[in-house]
């Protein structure tokens, strides 16, 4: 389940989706990354995914 169907605070649902959506997003960019063997795309898709998932843990709380 993901955190915007745990919601209860409906106003902010539309911000969690849209954080899953770019974690998803900045995982697979991650994961293009590791195979390309792009260190410097690597380090930005794994800051941008650590920082979407900060802003999503504010939510949980």
């Amino acid at each position: 389940m993901t955190y915007s169907q745990r919601s209860t605070f409906s106003a902010a649902s539309s911000d969690i989706t849209y954080l899953e959506v770019q974690i998803e997003a900045a995982k697979e960019e991650l994961e293009q990354a590791k195979i390309a063997g792009q260190q410097t795309l690597l380090e930005a898709a794994r800051n941008k995914l650590e920082g979407l998932e900060s802003e999503l843990a504010k939510f949980e709380e």
